[in-house]
């Protein structure tokens, strides 16, 4: 297959950053419809795109050959799994945005085989540069050092997401067991557990805003890998990720009785380093605007070479289950979210901080 991909996207909401990623990457892929409800959202975004609006999906083109589904999955009542079934069974290769229960991701994977199809599940997380740079440094530590312990603290909404990021950050969760849980009135709670044989211990902001489930979230993703010679933190999904030597200053140090003296090597270290911090100075519009589609063009590219080779990664697919089994088992386990009203966000400012609170010498944008 030489000529361009023809895509249908499936949804108007995060179907928005498919459309654009697709546009960008318009050498390779040619956008031919969006499916949708018949929204005005979505005829407005059909009409931003210039393509035709389908809302029958006997409709969509034969000569399709992608899908790209941006729909809520089975698993939180939405139609995503029903339209994925229904366009791998027409023979039409599928990227759908995660999360999907194991037993729909099971079914729709059993289908793609058997039609010689691609189903994958899309998930910009991991390409973002400062989590890129989090797993290639965790995954050199793990060659060269002991990994002792895993502190993260996440929005319930980016659960599976983070079962991602450590599943590519971690030697192996290939083994859940909880071990303690509590639950609190606070905005957070507690679990505590053995991911692949480490102790991890995760916070969760299991809140939810059924009116707009997508925000809300007093974090995204924090975090931290404790090694014997320090720990690893991505301060955030979009960075900056900090590398802090362990403190060690050797007892004869003091039985010198002076401080005027020749430390050891390690004790010239600076506290703490900034290892990558791709995102400094851009805001929530640049993320949005241009890091989310840039960032999706990778998953884009993945399933665009398995359709030119006609071929499909196996060994994706079934780590893409495990994720799926272990989200799953632990999603379980903390529960169902809180159900919160909304709530009224007061903006505060850098430069008002910066104003009211740091001396000149100190601040900068992360």
């Amino acid at each position: 297959m030489n000529s361009k991909i023809k895509v249908v996207v499936c949804g108007s909401t995060f179907g928005q950053l498919y459309l654009k990623a697709l546009q960008d990457r318009s050498d390779l892929f040619q956008i031919v419809g969006l499916f949708g409800t018949g929204s005005e959202r979505s005829k407005k975004c059909a009409k931003e795109y210039g393509i035709t609006l389908y809302t029958d999906i006997e409709k969509i083109p034969k000569e399709t050959d992608l899908a790209c589904i941006a729909v809520k999955t089975a698993a939180f009542g939405g139609k995503g799994t029903d339209i994925a079934l229904a366009l791998l069974d027409k023979g039409i290769h599928v990227i759908q945005e995660h999360p999907s229960h194991p037993k729909d991701m099971e079914q729709c994977y059993r289908i793609a085989r058997k039609k010689n199809l691609v189903y994958h599940i899309g998930n910009l997380y991991p390409y973002l540069e400062d989590v890129k740079q989090f797993i290639k440094c965790a995954n050199y530590l793990n060659d060269n050092d002991e990994l002792l312990h895993i502190d993260v603290m996440f929005s319930g909404q980016l659960s599976y997401p983070l079962i991602k990021i450590l599943q590519l950050a971690m030697p192996s969760i290939q083994k859940w067991e909880m071990e303690k849980q509590e639950k609190t009135d606070g905005k957070f709670q507690l679990l505590c557990g053995r991911l692949g044989d480490i102790p991890i211990c995760m916070q969760i902001n299991n809140e939810v805003v059924p009116d707009d489930p997508n925000n809300y979230m007093h974090i995204l993703h924090r975090i931290t890998f404790f090694y014997s010679s320090g720990h690893l933190t991505l301060e955030d999904t979009f960075g900056p990720l900090i590398w802090h030597p362990r403190m060690f200053i050797p007892i004869n140090t003091a039985l010198n009785g002076t401080l005027n003296m020749e430390f050891p090597e390690n004790v010239y270290q600076n506290t703490g380093y900034i290892l990558s911090n791709a995102n400094q100075n851009k805001s929530f519009e640049k993320i949005l605007t241009a890091v989310w589609p840039q960032t999706i063009q990778h998953d884009l590219m993945k399933v665009y070479n398995q359709i030119q080779e006609r071929r499909v990664d196996v060994i994706v697919n079934q780590k893409e289950l495990l994720c799926a089994r272990q989200w799953n088992q632990i999603t379980k386990d903390f529960g169902y979210p809180k159900v919160v009203s909304n709530q009224i966000i007061v903006p505060v400012s850098f430069e008002e901080l910066k104003k009211n609170c740091i001396d000149e010498c100190g601040g900068q944008n992360v």
